[in-house]
């Protein structure tokens, strides 16, 4: 249920995406990242949420959702800032995510960051490089309601929902096309 509400949130959030990208999206965090870092719900929201933001933020850039998805699922996994990141246009250094952690408790002192080592450090480094990510992407929350009144948003919600009705006609109409063919 928890990620229901997280698909449906960042659909209500990012409308140009379509149900079965969002669905896709917080399925895949949650399924190959999440385990990995030990993220909670609120983190899984945050990073799909961060996803979809960014997605809009350098879709005039010619970056695809995919492309953004990947960078930033690589990012957090391998806990390396990447210059994937930044031209995503999120200003991440390693200095950046060491005083992210250290603000966030996460860790006590900068020694104790960089003696992390394995698990610890994958998942102190992710949460770290998280929040900055959450952070920088929702800074333009503000400017996303005139994005979408501009037609290249319209056009792309309209492409949305007529996937979305496509992928539910296909879920109703597959136990009918089932049945007629063992009927044949």
């Amino acid at each position: 249920q928890g990620l229901q509400e997280t698909i449906e949130a960042v659909q209500k959030l990012v409308p140009i995406l379509s149900k079965i990208q969002a669905e896709e999206l917080v399925s895949r965090i949650a399924t190959n990242v999440a385990p990995a870092l030990k993220l909670t719900n609120e983190q899984i929201r945050q990073m799909a949420e961060a996803t979809a933001l960014l997605f809009v933020r350098n879709k005039a850039l010619g970056k695809s959702f995919e492309e953004v998805e990947s960078q930033l699922t690589n990012a957090f996994l391998t806990g390396k800032v990447s210059q994937g990141i930044n031209n995503l246009g999120v200003k991440l250094s390693d200095q950046i995510v060491r005083d992210e952690a250290l603000r966030l408790g996460l860790v006590k002192t900068e020694k104790e960051f960089d003696n992390l080592t394995g698990e610890m450090e994958a998942q102190v480094k992710a949460s770290a490089m998280l929040s900055v990510v959450y952070k920088n992407a929702t800074q333009d929350i503000g400017s996303l309601g005139s994005y979408m009144e501009t037609t290249d948003a319209k056009i792309e919600k309209s492409s949305m929902l007529w996937s979305d009705l496509l992928t539910n006609l296909g879920e109703l109409a597959s136990p009918l096309l089932k049945a007629f063919f063992d009927g044949l």
